[in-house]
């Protein structure tokens, strides 16, 4: 297994890969992971693999803020005075 990281353009290039047949997977944060099969690296020449990413839809779970008003200190019985 080896692996490589990207530029910020997306560039990227795997050196002293041997000649076969190979399965590559591409991760980025937010992007849905996609595997490409059947990579084929000849001997003789470079091979060029341009992969699009789309982008992975995350819902996160529903996150409830609640506050109370505190009213029995000096600060909020002044506060209450003002917006009366």
């Amino acid at each position: 297994m080896a692996g490589v990281a990207a530029d910020l353009d997306g560039n990227y290039a795997i050196r002293n890969v041997p000649p076969g047949t190979y399965t590559m997977r591409f991760t980025y944060i937010s992007y849905a992971t996609k595997t490409v099969t059947n990579v084929v690296i000849a001997a003789d020449r470079a091979a060029k693999l341009d992969v699009v990413m789309a982008e992975a839809a995350v819902q996160g779970k529903e996150i409830v803020v609640e506050a109370s008003l505190i009213t029995d200190s000096e600060n909020a019985v002044l506060q209450q005075q003002r917006n009366a």
